[in-house]
């Protein structure tokens, strides 16, 4: 039976709890919930790009509570967060880099399979 394609092969991602007590310390309660919210929709790439109401209802808060959240976000430095055409972007630099090393390892693989079977 073949595998799965794309996220489904990804089910889960790395939590380190050290890492997100520090991180996230300097947020409020309720952004931390959000963040813990927008790294599940950031997840497998690392960014999401969609106009603000939409992060809203994906988030399950206000715009006005987006807004406060986001301005967080950008204040503390938390993630790369951008604005433009009516879209936010949110990038977490983590999650990138994951993403860019399984990549670069499925890319690795592929061409050291090649070479062996010549």
């Amino acid at each position: 039976m073949p595998r799965p394609k794309g996220p489904a092969k990804l089910p889960w991602f790395p939590f380190y709890p050290a890492d997100w007590r520090n991180d996230t310390k300097c947020l409020s309660p309720a952004s931390r919930g959000l963040w813990i919210d927008t790294l599940c929709a950031l997840w497998p790439t690392g960014q999401r790009s969609m106009p603000a109401e939409n992060w809203a209802r994906d988030l399950g808060c206000t715009t006005c509570e987006l807004t406060v959240y986001i301005s967080e976000l950008q204040a503390l430095n938390i993630a790369l967060v951008t604005e433009s055409n009516g879209n936010i972007t949110v990038i977490s630099r983590r999650m990138t880099r994951e993403a860019n090393s399984r990549k670069s390892n499925i890319e690795r693989q592929i061409r050291f399979k090649a070479k062996t079977h010549l």
